[in-house]
């Protein structure tokens, strides 16, 4: 099975409160893999995380998240060329 199919048949049997508290669970785990732990640690943790944030994308609008994230992309690739960040 897909990706999207695994996700969703995932976050439909768990549903939407209990995959926001996962989603604090592994946001936790990443902070932690980052401060304490080895790139192994990290992968790991990243995936895990990235797993419940495509979830969620996927129940409030994968394709306009998407599109969201790519304007604010684009709006810091912008303020970069600007020297913004200088």
């Amino acid at each position: 099975p897909s990706h999207d199919r695994v996700r969703r048949a995932i976050f439909n049997h768990f549903g939407l409160e209990n995959q926001i508290d996962k989603l604090f669970e592994e946001y936790r785990e990443v902070l932690m893999a980052f401060l304490y732990g080895n790139e192994s640690d990290r992968k790991e943790e990243l995936a895990d995380l990235k797993n419940i944030v495509e979830q969620l994308a996927g129940y409030y609008g994968r394709e306009e998240i998407e599109s969201l994230q790519h304007g604010k992309n684009l709006r810091t690739l912008a303020r970069i060329k600007e020297g913004y960040y200088e």
